[in-house]
């Protein structure tokens, strides 16, 4: 509501402003995302039990997500009286209430239920060390070359992700025309894909191991999300607004988000490995250091994402305040056209990268008899050392 004051009026000083709470809204979410992820390697350190925790992480997201998604389509931005509620910004600030009310709980919620837990972490060993010494061990760590392989990867992949979000809402409304009741039952897409993508990460990742099921998952969901969009482009789609569009449409946007999800679940598990093999290297524990950069680089790339998906929209001279009924239909055409190929590019590109990863089941379980070998070590060490005077 702010951007409707005075001070606001003017664009360069509303850009200014949206900037900065961007910065803002993404430094708090990550004061809670990183502590959050990196209790994962905490809390186990078997090998496929990662790969259930942070399932059940992705289960209640996406769960959110849908309720999110059906509160704004099927209720605050409702087509009434044949107005569209997506065109009405005033429905935007009644929008933000409640996304913020629903993360604040679910914020509070989530740190309260696991404080039960803290007794069971490895609490760090307090050194004094110069700042130098500090930056030596913080390059030491993400020097762990698995870990940039992860690191390489999440940079396309957040970039392609980052794409398609900013571009969602343009491809839903002016590309394939779909109401905003079709877009409340469209976010249902993602229940089913919440649930059985858990069931088939953790059943291919026992079978296969959790690259190789990663990689499949990533190849499987480039090649179905491009697929309609693709289909469209060669005139061979059905009609917008036909019922078969809107359910060929549903069934892509599921199998993409078990495959997604399913990608994404066994990289944060991958993740997880990733901090013993950087303690077996490093001799320290760097849980939020890793889990943090790597949360750095998804907001920072996010937003380039989102700054790509502004050039794809100058490139297609796609006009502001577009009303789908009258806009041209080459121009949502046009942006697909430079949009499949961008996904194509970053999703191949971390793909790729994602298949250099080499931590198997067996080094995983050898770090682990390692680490567990040295915190034994040092625990008989300090047993037999006599009390200071």
């Amino acid at each position: 509501m702010a951007i409707g004051f005075a001070p606001f009026a003017r664009p360069t000083a509303r850009i200014a402003y949206l900037i900065v709470m961007a910065i803002i809204v993404r430094v708090f979410i990550t004061m809670y995302e990183i502590p959050s992820s990196a209790m994962v390697p905490e809390m186990t350190d078997n090998y496929n039990e990662r790969t259930t925790f942070i399932s059940v992480r992705y289960v209640f997201g996406v769960a959110a997500g849908v309720a999110m998604n059906a509160i704004a389509f099927g209720v605050i931005m409702k087509t009434v009286g044949g107005h569209d509620g997506r065109l009405n910004a005033a429905n935007y600030p009644v929008f933000a209430a409640v996304s913020c009310v629903i993360m604040v709980v679910s914020i509070y919620t989530s740190a309260l239920g696991t404080h039960r837990y803290i007794q069971f972490f490895r609490a760090p060993e307090q050194r004094r060390m110069s700042a130098l010494q500090v930056v030596r061990e913080m390059l030491a760590t993400l020097s762990n070359s698995q870990f940039l392989v992860l690191l390489v990867a999440a940079v396309f992949g957040t970039m392609a992700i980052g794409l398609g979000a900013a571009l969602g809402i343009y491809f839903n409304t002016y590309f394939w025309e779909f109401t905003t009741t079709q877009l409340a039952y469209m976010g249902l897409a993602a229940l089913p894909s919440a649930v059985l993508a858990p069931v088939v990460a953790n059943i291919l990742s026992r079978m296969i191991g959790k690259k190789p099921a990663a990689v499949t998952f990533y190849a499987m969901f480039l090649v179905v999300a491009s697929t309609m969009i693709s289909l469209r482009l060669l005139n061979v789609a059905p009609d917008n607004g036909t019922p078969l569009l809107f359910w060929l449409v549903f069934a892509e946007r599921v199998t993409t988000g078990i495959l997604g999800i399913g990608t994404l679940i066994l990289f944060g598990s991958m993740m997880a490995d990733v901090v013993d093999a950087s303690a077996v290297q490093t001799g320290r524990r760097s849980e939020g250091l890793l889990f943090a950069s790597v949360a750095f680089v998804n907001k920072l790339l996010s937003g380039a994402g989102t700054f790509l998906a502004g050039i794809l929209l100058q490139l297609s001279q796609f006009p502001d305040h577009a009303n789908p009924a009258t806009l041209d239909p080459g121009v949502p055409r046009e942006l697909a056209f430079y949009y499949l190929p961008s996904i194509i590019f970053f999703y191949g590109i971390g793909m790729t990268i994602l298949s250099r990863y080499r931590i198997s089941k067996e080094q995983h379980e050898a770090n682990v008899r390692l680490l567990s070998e040295e915190e034994a070590e040092v625990a008989v060490a300090m047993s037999t050392t006599p009390p200071a005077p």
